[in-house]
């Protein structure tokens, strides 16, 4: 059974786009400085979204590394791979068992 999407709409807020992790910090009352460098999403384990990233630094089947402005995120899992890099974003597909944050 096909579903068809039927309206998309860009929200706007004043004359800036909306950003999911701003309206997430102030929602919560985060600091600003806890995510400044990079933000990440992790969908049921089995994508991983890093905003942020300034290059990787390592990929293989059960191991990602990408580096961060403070240092580097590890993703280890199962069948990993590379699902989209752009110049700030990186996308990692597979099972994500584990992902930590390395300081320099």
């Amino acid at each position: 059974m096909k579903r068809e999407i039927k309206h998309a709409y860009l929200i706007q807020r004043g004359l800036s786009v909306f950003n999911f992790f701003d309206e997430l910090k102030a929602e919560f009352a985060v600091k600003e400085d806890a995510f400044a460098d990079f933000s990440i999403i992790d969908i049921a384990g089995k994508l991983l979204y890093i905003e942020g990233h300034r290059g990787l630094l390592s990929l293989g089947e059960d191991k990602f590394c990408v580096k961060v402005k403070k240092g580097e995120v590890s993703v280890q899992g199962k069948n990993l791979s590379l699902a989209k890099l752009t110049h700030n974003t990186v996308a990692i597909k597979g099972k994500i068992e584990k992902v930590e944050k390395f300081c320099d």
